[in-house]
């Protein structure tokens, strides 16, 4: 068994507890502060006094080839891991292969994670209640979930390819007929279990991005549910048309255990914007724009209408279009260059091109996450 899963933090609690710990292991320190080449002698400080580290049990922590003694504990501690109990009832997860999926063997990699995308499958399929949705809805789910767990392990599955090819352990005369190959390895569970055991890291990210995206979408559809009536009356969706046809999710950068901006479409083709955040600055922000359109002397600044409640909000999506008249493309640029004076006087440090949208004559700023996160300093 391996014990490669378990984080440095991990490793030093238990080397802690074991209490055994009496000399530096200098060499070690030495080659994990060459791994982390950007970390200072003063960050390197801080980073043990933040985290209440012992600098000997640390050196310990980080060593590649820990002694037998301290491999038994590791090994104890990793066979008793939460992740564990998930991981293995994630590889018992019963797979049918009646219908068109997007894990069957001729879909390369995606074959290697079925298993933690079929027991996604059957978790969603339990808990997604209280708002309809159609099969095109969470077969995309599932899929974005495919891609994702591929995109993550596509090294180590590259990595064992090639050590196979190497050791002339692939059967084909041809490189696709060698891939195939590969692939259908993966279908005696022993290889699968094995190829997870060598690579012990990839099969805990997978199994603990398994549970926290059960866990994002069910919040997700959670409080869909609970807000639908003020959904419906704000952007405009009858209730015969409230039904979730897609859902897009991974819009943006991840935070908070895996959350993400998220695309809701419905079957009327009507999108909103989910964040896994409060919008009150969105409110705030909007107030500004009513007060400075109001006064007559700016272009007119268009809103994007949100709504904020306590951990989350939604905004209205805008699809980006272009101008159509010389006229208005002269007014872009003088609103543009509104933005921007806004965008400094808030103190937006994170304005790039994914957050700002192109509507025609009017540029719309669709994350305004990190505006006012700092005080300005007018001289």
């Amino acid at each position: 068994m391996s014990y490669k899963s378990l984080t440095i933090n991990e490793r030093y609690n238990i080397l802690k507890q074991c209490g055994k710990i009496e000399v530096e292991n200098t060499d070690a320190l030495i080659q994990w502060r060459n791994d982390m080449s950007l970390l200072s002698q003063e960050q390197f400080k801080k980073m043990l006094q933040y985290n209440q580290y012992d600098k000997k049990n640390f050196s310990y922590a980080v060593t590649r080839e820990p002694n037998e003694n301290i491999v038994k504990l590791y090994e104890k501690s990793e066979a008793e891991h939460p992740w564990r109990s998930t991981y293995w009832k994630i590889l018992n997860t019963n797979i049918l292969y009646e219908e068109e999926s997007y894990w069957n063997q001729d879909k390369g990699f995606n074959y290697i994670v079925r298993h933690f995308v079929k027991y996604v499958e059957k978790q969603l399929i339990e808990s997604l209640v209280g708002i309809k949705f159609t099969k095109d809805c969470l077969d995309g789910i599932l899929h974005q979930f495919t891609l994702k767990l591929v995109n993550l392990g596509n090294k180590a599955m590259i990595m064992e390819l090639n050590y196979l090819k190497e050791s002339k352990n692939l059967k084909g005369d041809t490189s696709t007929e060698r891939f195939k190959y590969f692939i259908s390895l993966f279908e005696n569970m022993d290889f699968l279990k094995g190829f997870f055991e060598k690579y012990s890291v990839l099969a805990r990210l997978y199994t603990e991005l398994s549970v926290l995206f059960i866990a994002n979408i069910e919040e997700i559809w959670n409080y869909v549910k609970n807000d639908r009536e003020i959904l419906k009356e704000e952007f405009g969706i009858i209730d015969r048309e409230f039904v979730l046809n897609k859902v897009t999710m991974g819009i943006g950068d991840t935070h908070n255990f895996g959350k993400t901006v998220t695309i809701l479409e419905f079957i009327n083709k009507k999108k909103i914007v989910y964040k896994p955040r409060n919008l009150k600055i969105n409110e705030a922000y909007n107030n500004l724009i009513d007060f400075l359109n109001k006064t007559g002397k700016i272009d007119i600044l268009k809103k994007l209408k949100s709504i904020s409640f306590e951990n989350h909000g939604y905004e209205e999506f805008l699809e980006h279009c272009l101008c159509e008249t010389e006229h208005e493309l002269h007014h872009f640029y003088i609103r543009f260059g509104e933005v921007l004076a806004l965008s400094y006087i808030l103190n937006a440090t994170d304005l790039h091109m994914e957050n700002l949208i192109a509507f025609g004559e009017y540029p719309v700023i669709i994350d305004l996450e990190t505006f006012i996160q700092q005080p300005n300093s007018f001289n």
